[in-house]
């Protein structure tokens, strides 16, 4: 079993995430893996964030764990001297860190529609630049 989650927040969004999973007694042999990655798009934006995993067996495999920050400078830098624009490279980052939950999914019509939202809110929010350097 692996559970992901992956959220991007803008400007002042302080959203509180619990992700939990659990494994069952009977559920030896058990491998887990719990992950929570956020991408925060604004010096404002904080999250608080709890990775959860219960695990009520004695034989099994199991982590989890969780990571937080924003865009990372030296990929806007590799972009930029690549002749891509700043806001562009900003986006191309944030849909590349969404697709990589989009990657494990089989479902086209779910995909290609997650993507189009993924297009049109990111036309639409304004990342800050500072939350980069």
């Amino acid at each position: 079993m692996s559970r992901s989650s992956r959220a991007s927040w803008p400007a002042r969004a302080r959203p509180y995430s619990t992700a939990a999973s659990g494994v069952v007694r009977d559920a030896q042999q058990t491998e887990a893996h719990l992950s929570n990655d956020t991408l925060l798009l604004s010096r404002g934006a904080e999250v608080d964030t709890k990775p959860q995993l219960e695990i009520f067996a004695d034989d099994v495999k199991c982590s989890h764990g969780t990571t937080v920050g924003q865009l990372d400078p030296m990929q806007l830098f590799y972009l930029r001297t690549r002749g891509i624009n700043a806001d562009t490279a900003r986006k191309m980052l944030c849909l590349g860190f969404a697709d990589a939950v989009l990657e494990s999914c089989t479902i086209p019509a779910f995909i290609e529609r997650v993507d189009q939202k993924l297009q049109t809110r990111l036309a639409d929010v304004a990342i800050d630049t500072a939350a980069s350097h």
